[in-house]
């Protein structure tokens, strides 16, 4: 039994495993003793031993080495995945403990290895080239731009309508100045980036063939400055603050108009491949799910934002013109839809129904908003 606990010169195990450990302390503190190579313990050391294989270029290495991860070091880094008893590449050296016998490794099937796998590694590094742009999408940067402004005109004048419900008409009516820069502002980006978001001159050829679409542009741009000329000229008291907000809706309408122009316009094309490939049902199914959009979400909110604020604010009757506004966009939504859904015949049995049925609620709120408007008495 004690000879299980005791060394081969007969002292205790222990101190054998001790002494064997002080051993093994000792040699790593004299192999260290010149400090550690920057470039690293063994890479890069010239103390370090060669690979014996007279056709190897590595230091000694124990495993063999394979042309996958000579790839993996020149060309693509380490592969998560790499998994060396996997590894089928051709070996470039079985290791440096094998004993002689050493065979150049097979140039041409490494060769042939390493294409295959250049043509798949360049594959997947080459940046991916963008597929050339359509006429419809070329078309569609244009007219969006274009109609744009509308849309823009009718969310500042909606918000001015909410904020003002909190604010006296001194205050509230500078901000209508908003409008009407709005309009402007958006054309002028537009024209500075027209060059880099369209081909060269492709917005003024267009635009020349489509004075309509040309005139409704600057129809937005000019409609916005009615209520920012009411908030510079107009007395506040409390007839011209009800004129305020019906300068507001004034614009609006007018700017939806050229909106329209727009957008109905996108449909008389000429025979051209933007004829070919221009998708006249989804042009008209998305004008509808605008309108839909701006009244499932928009106009809720407005009504519950109103009815909230209304017990606390300065003039609660505003919401009423906030909500007016909303229904001019939403109605004008569902007229262009209804328009080309009609001109181009891309509708079914129950896409006009449908349009008119929202079209007439939408339209009776907007007049129940204008009456509500006109005869709430406003506070100064």
């Amino acid at each position: 039994m004690s000879a299980v606990f005791r060394g081969s010169g007969g002292e205790p195990a222990s101190e054998s495993v001790g002494r064997l450990l002080d051993e093994i302390d000792e040699l790593v503190e004299e192999s260290m003793r010149g400090g550690e190579p920057r470039t690293g313990y063994n890479f890069g050391d010239p103390s370090y031993p060669p690979c014996p294989n007279p056709h190897c270029t590595e230091p000694w290495h124990g495993l063999a080495v394979t042309a996958r991860m000579a790839f993996m070091r020149d060309y693509s880094g380490l592969d998560p995945d790499y998994d060396y008893d996997t590894d089928d590449s051709p070996v470039l050296c079985a290791g440096s403990a094998r004993a002689g016998g050493w065979q150049p490794a097979p140039e041409d099937v490494i060769e042939a290895w390493r294409a295959a796998q250049l043509a798949t590694f360049s594959e997947w590094t080459e940046p991916e080239v963008p597929a050339p742009e359509t006429p419809v999408a070329r078309a569609e940067k244009l007219w969006t731009a274009l109609a744009r402004p509308a849309v823009l005109i009718v969310v500042v004048s909606w918000l001015i309508a909410l904020v003002s419900m909190l604010l006296p008409p001194a205050q509230w009516r500078w901000l209508t100045i908003g409008v009407g820069i709005m309009a402007p502002m958006w054309f002028g980006w537009l024209y500075a980036r027209a060059e880099t978001i369209l081909p060269a001159g492709y917005a003024r050829r267009r635009l020349r063939a489509r004075p309509t679409a040309l005139a409704a542009a600057a129809l937005m741009i000019v409609v916005g400055w009615i209520p920012a000329h009411w908030g510079r000229s107009a007395p506040a008291d409390a007839g011209d603050v009800r004129a305020g907000y019906f300068a507001l809706l004034v614009a609006c309408a007018v700017a939806c108009l050229g909106h329209a122009v727009v957008q109905v316009g996108r449909v008389r094309l000429r025979a051209s491949a933007e004829q070919e490939e221009f998708d006249a049902a989804e042009h008209g199914e998305s004008l509808y799910l605008r309108g839909f959009g701006w009244m499932l979400f928009v106009l809720p909110i407005t009504l519950l934002f109103g009815w909230i604020v209304g017990y606390f604010a300065f003039q609660p009757a505003a919401m009423w013109a906030a909500v007016a506004l909303v229904t001019v966009i939403v109605a004008t939504f569902f007229l262009e839809a209804a328009v080309v859904k009609i001109v181009t015949k891309a509708h079914d049995s129950v896409d006009i129904p449908m349009i008119v049925f929202f079209t007439i609620g939408i339209g009776a709120l907007l007049v129940w908003s204008v009456l509500r408007l006109a005869a709430a008495p406003l506070r100064l």
